[in-house]
């Protein structure tokens, strides 16, 4: 009996380390479904290519992202031609400029550019994390956001350069 518990455990085991995340193409990019234990609890993320110059990433901790009208992203005219391509676990969307590749277990984006110089990459592990609170008495979420940093970067705006 002991042996088939173990034997069912190390099936299960390798069954979740071999399953895919999901994804999908939508019209104005995809919509991917990471493993939420490894991806801070998010559910979904969206890349939506928004120019050729801009890769939009929205998360949630929900399997869906609602649409709404953004107060920050000015609406662009259609006609973004973009690309999706997945290899080796990893998903890219490509625009003329820019590229977004985010990894389909953890969630994980970074930017590079077409050439594939490095813009900017979120942790790998819990880069973005979403848990549930409740203030006020009602149900909201913290949400924690962390970007792999080098020793040279430099952060404008903060507060750290005060005279």
């Amino acid at each position: 009996m002991k042996q088939f518990l173990f034997a069912m455990l190390l099936c299960n085991f390798f069954l979740s380390i071999h399953a895919q995340s999901s994804y999908q193409k939508v019209s104005d990019g995809v919509i991917i479904h990471p493993d939420k234990s490894l991806s801070g609890n998010v559910g979904s993320i969206k890349l939506t290519a928004v120019s050729n110059h801009i890769i939009r990433v929205t998360a949630s901790a929900e399997n869906n992202i609602e649409q709404r009208e953004s107060l920050i992203v000015v609406p662009q005219p259609a006609g973004t031609n973009w690309s999706v391509s997945e290899n080796e676990g990893k998903l890219t969307l490509s625009t003329s400029d820019v590229k977004a590749v985010a990894d389909l277990k953890t969630g994980a984006v970074y930017f590079t550019d077409i050439n594939g110089k490095p813009i900017i990459a979120e942790r790998k592990l819990e880069g973005r994390k979403i848990e549930p609170v409740v203030m006020e008495g009602k149900s909201l979420y913290r949400v924690k956001q962390t970007f792999e940093t080098d020793a040279d970067d430099a952060y404008y705006g903060l507060g750290q350069h005060q005279e």
